[in-house]
């Protein structure tokens, strides 16, 4: 039976929302203690944030067939024009197809439609020592980040505390870009002004939830924690090298299974056609076959390879769609 799903990315608009819970407890299920955000600090933000800021804080509802199986929150700070994704989390139970890539596509649409004057996507991602699961493995998780057009920043970067009682929180951490600069690197200006956003906008307003003698102590923290980071800036930062340097002409516009499979599949598919052919000709002489019939059994051979690898590898469906179509041409013009 063929799997068929229908994707929807919802806002939601406030703690209110039918759905708001429901997604919200999917990240407080699928996120590490030690990395977890507060859910009353999510609602009070989701609800007050935008009455004192002018920048705009949104919480994602992702839907597969109208039920709600992800939640993402992401900010967008006016003034830098840098959008910040905190949270990109799906329901175990759907981790599987091409949910996630469909995940991404649909919070990289969102943003390109809302924020269209946008110059970058940051993200970060702890670097647990001892993680639990998949999602909180570091090489895992960079490397999906990869697949998805996200760069890594070689800078030293650690992620402040999301609470006052969570010293656990305090982590090294790595920053991911999206899209790929015009270089190979970031001006020392641009992550300047990232890091001040990340540290002294965006966790030191979260944190004003906190009683105020700790949120003294932590606006002491973050400056600290900024000017330390800033100083140790070179004149460019470069990107790290990664899977993703094969992928440099990367973008939002480029379908997620091209993205994740563009560097290797071209390849793959130029040896298994060459391979394919010798066993043809092998063939094709001990039966003393025609040039027609050698045609035929080509495009056969290929046809059968690719439905086979559509199935066994969902993520390249889209590619296989793509030849499929120029072989029907050919065979129709044969």
């Amino acid at each position: 039976m063929k799997f068929s799903a229908n994707y929807q990315l919802r806002e939601i608009k406030n703690p209110s929302y039918p759905d708001a819970i429901d997604a919200v407890d999917i990240y407080m299920n699928t996120t590490h203690p030690c990395i977890r955000t507060d859910s009353n600090a999510i609602f009070y933000w989701l609800e007050n944030y935008h009455n004192i800021y002018d920048d705009k804080l949104c919480a994602l509802a992702f839907y597969m067939n109208d039920i709600v199986i992800g939640f993402a929150q992401l900010c967008y700070f006016i003034e830098e024009k840098i959008v910040v994704i905190d949270y990109v989390s799906i329901d175990p139970g759907y981790r599987k197809h091409n949910v996630f890539f469909e995940f991404c596509d649909h919070i990289f649409e969102y943003i390109k439609n809302e924020f269209r004057d946008y110059l970058f996507i940051i993200t970060e991602l702890a670097k647990m020592q001892n993680p639990t699961q998949k999602c909180d493995n570091f090489e895992i998780m960079s490397r999906l980040l990869g697949m998805v057009g996200f760069y890594e920043l070689d800078v030293d970067y650690v992620q402040l505390e999301l609470s006052s009682k969570n010293h656990e929180s305090f982590l090294e951490a790595g920053l991911f870009v999206n899209p790929r600069p015009a270089g190979d690197f970031l001006k020392k200006e641009t992550v300047c002004e990232i890091l001040h956003v990340l540290y002294i906008k965006h966790y030191l307003r979260w944190y004003e939830v906190q009683p105020r003698q700790d949120y003294d102590e932590y606006k002491i923290k973050a400056h600290q924690t900024y000017k330390t980071s800033s100083k140790k800036l070179k004149k460019n930062i470069n990107l790290k090298s990664t899977e993703t340097e094969l992928l440099k002409n990367n973008n939002l516009a480029q379908p997620t299974a091209l993205r994740g499979a563009s560097f290797s599949w071209p390849v793959f598919y130029m040896v298994s056609i060459f391979s394919s052919t010798l066993i043809i000709v092998a063939l094709l002489k001990l039966l003393s076959a025609e040039k027609s019939d050698f045609i035929q059994l080509f495009l056969l051979i290929f046809l059968s390879f690719l439905m086979i690898t559509g199935i066994i590898l969902p993520a390249t469906q889209k590619t296989v769609r793509q030849y499929l179509t120029i072989i029907l041409k050919i065979w129709k013009n044969k």
